[in-house]
Parts: C-alpha cells; structure tokens; sequence
C-alpha cells in the first residue's frame, strides 16, 4: 500500500471515530490529526531524502552479511563504470577473505582432532566453555595471528570462535591449538605471497 493511501486511509478511521462527535468538535478532531498525518508525511520525506549512506541498507540482514549487502547496494547505485568495478572488486575481496575465514578454522580443527568424526563434533557441538581462561588466550591468539575481527574484511571470524571452545570441551591442549593456528595462518601467508608474485616473462 502506498504512503498516500495509508493516509488517506487513517484519516477515513478518524471520520469514522468524529462521526459521532458535535460538528464543532469534530472538525477541530479532524483537522488536529490530518495537521499530525501531514508533519509525519514531511518527516517521513525529509528522512529518506536525507537518509546517510551509512544507514544503508534497510533489509533485514544478519550483522555479518551487513558489508556485502551495503557493496552490493553500491554496485546497483553506482554513478559511473568505474566506481561500479571498484565496489565489485571490494566485494569479490570480501567473499574471498570471508571463504579464507571458513577454511583456515576447519583446516585447525582438523589438525586438532585425531578423526573426522570428532572434527565433525568439534564443528556441530555446542558448548560452554566461553567464559574460561583458556578459551580467551586461544580466541586472543587467532586474531593475534592474522584473523583481526575489528577489520570489516575478516568481521566472519567471529562466527567461527565457538569452535575454540568445542576444542577446549573435547580436552584439546592450548598448545596443540595454538601450533595448528600457526601452521595454518604460516600456510596463508605463503599462499598470499605465491599469489601476488607476478609471473616472469
């Protein structure tokens, strides 16, 4: 239903509820709250002409998925070729780190459990060891190690903590935790490096 049609349709309830009333007041009851429906229409104008960038966009997104749907939403809004090829290679860089993310955790579990059955619990299980010691110094060290959350590219990495604790729960020492983060991120960085290394010609 459309702005218009919702006001007109408010003020007919407003008919509706004056009806009764003596003219003199229902007019002035009428009047009051067309005066109200119009200011709100002007607000409601005002706020979407002037509505920031930064409050884009308003579908309903997980929190996590609010740095791809803003990119996407400028690649659809964007005034030139070059600006639409800038925020699509934004988003391509977000889609991938966010498919490092996802990869490197479960290459860790997997260098943590000693079947892929327990890899499995450890992914799927819940637990509560949150709020230990240990699963502080292990969260602290992964982002230490190059899965920083507080940058928009790798935010994705705190979807994937919980596995710390599921780790912690099936009695994996810190220490073996902390080799397999080592391992995988030492791996990440060779492959970032073997990437970016042009060819010879």
């Amino acid at each position: 239903m459309s702005l218009a049609n919702c006001c007109f349709k408010e003020l007919n309830r407003e008919k509706r509820r004056t009806a009764l009333l003596p003219l003199s007041r229902a007019m002035k009851v009428l009047l009051t709250n067309a005066v109200h429906t119009y200011t709100w229409i002007l607000i409601f104008l005002w706020e979407l002409e002037h509505k920031p960038a930064a409050m884009e966009p308003q579908d309903c997104v997980a929190s996590h998925d609010v740095p791809v749907a803003i990119l996407q939403k400028k690649i659809l809004s964007a005034k030139s070729p070059e600006d639409k090829a800038r925020f699509e290679k934004e988003l391509d860089e977000l889609i991938q780190a966010r498919e490092i993310v996802r990869d490197a955790v479960h290459q860790i579990v997997e260098k943590c459990t000693d079947s892929p059955e327990q890899a499995q619990q450890v992914l799927k299980g819940k637990s509560s060891a949150y709020s230990s010691e240990k699963y502080k110094e292990v969260v602290e060290y992964f982002k230490k190690k190059g899965f920083n959350w507080h940058d928009p590219k790798y935010q994705t990495a705190l979807q994937h903590l919980y596995v710390f604790a599921n780790l912690l729960e099936e009695k994996v020492p810190v220490e073996r935790i902390k080799a397999a983060i080592d391992e995988v991120s030492i791996n990440l960085k060779k492959e970032r490096v073997e990437g970016t290394a042009s060819p010879q010609h």
